[in-house]
């Protein structure tokens, strides 16, 4: 607010972008956790299986922060270069994709909302934004998280796009999961998934009991 009270421009704008994101990132998938988890035990996104399977249950006790992460400003700038990116692409993006399994005598159900689809080249693309150009990407959660929605798609391959200040680098020819791959992510709930640095940057890292 400004000293008289009234919004200004630049404040309704990162309402706005914020709203933007708490519709994308939280609502929407309340809304889809409803809508395909209903006739299933279970429902995984793609992004569940590619972390420590101990945030799945702390984003359902402590919600608030989640939301919080929001208005971190990295956070915030990486949604504007996924908005530029898609609104700049003539291929589809925010594409929902889902498959359902027989896993260990239940029903299990993996859904995820693609960055970019590019149907005639069958290949999806997941759109990274980092503060560098890191030297080892692409990197392995990178790489599992696009490899499952390349199998969620029935895509041929995958691409990762990372878009820094430092400059752009596009990894190609990333292999679709197999379905024992898949399988093995649900029974094996790792805790933390990857240890060199998951819990670093946690937000639940205060008050996880692991």
């Amino acid at each position: 607010m400004s000293v008289d009270g009234a919004e200004t421009l630049g404040e309704r704008f990162i309402r706005e972008l914020a709203d933007h994101m708490m519709r994308k990132y939280h609502e929407r998938h309340e809304e889809l956790r409803k809508r395909l988890g209903g006739d299933v035990d279970e429902l995984y996104f793609v992004h569940e299986l590619c972390e420590c399977r101990r945030k799945r249950l702390m984003r359902k006790l402590y919600p608030e922060l989640e939301l919080a992460r929001l208005f971190e400003p990295q956070i915030m700038l990486g949604e504007l270069v996924h908005v530029a990116v898609e609104n700049l692409t003539q291929s589809q993006h925010e594409v929902l994709k889902h498959k359902t399994l027989e896993v260990d005598g239940k029903k299990v159900r993996i859904a995820g909302t693609i960055d970019i689809y590019h149907p005639e080249s069958e290949t999806v693309v997941e759109v990274k934004y980092a503060r560098k150009l890191d030297s080892d990407t692409p990197l392995e959660h990178h790489k599992l998280q696009a490899s499952l929605y390349a199998w969620l798609a029935n895509a041929k391959t995958a691409e990762i796009w990372y878009i820094t200040p430092e400059g752009m680098k596009m990894h190609k020819k990333i292999e679709p999961a197999s379905r024992d791959e898949v399988e093995a992510l649900i029974m094996d709930g790792k805790i933390p998934m990857w240890p060199k640095w998951e819990c670093k940057y946690c937000p639940y890292t205060k008050i996880c009991s692991f």
